[in-house]
């Protein structure tokens, strides 16, 4: 099994932007980011922070605006990241 990390959420998520040509596609691709999102990325404000993308994600008109949108994403998880290692040793 791989271990999720931050890498593996930026590869998944950049998939998923991938091919998303039509608005149909854009919402598929919304629905699994943050279906992943929820079931494996250890981050604070999760709620809110998947709130927000879908809100932006439904705006999108063009595959590059998701592709914008879905690496603003990643920025945001990688400020809200909660490293296991850290919980730990407090």
């Amino acid at each position: 099994m791989v271990t999720w990390n931050y890498l593996t959420t930026s590869i998944a998520i950049n998939n998923f932007a991938r091919y998303t040509n039509t608005q149909e596609g854009r919402k598929l691709a919304t629905n699994d980011i943050c279906a992943r999102v929820n079931a494996y990325v250890p981050c604070n404000n999760k709620t809110e922070i998947l709130k927000t993308f879908v809100e932006d994600a439904n705006k999108t008109n063009s595959i590059e605006e998701f592709k914008i949108l879905a690496s603003d994403l990643l920025l945001v998880i990688n400020r809200n990241w909660i490293d296991k290692i850290d919980q730990n040793s407090e």
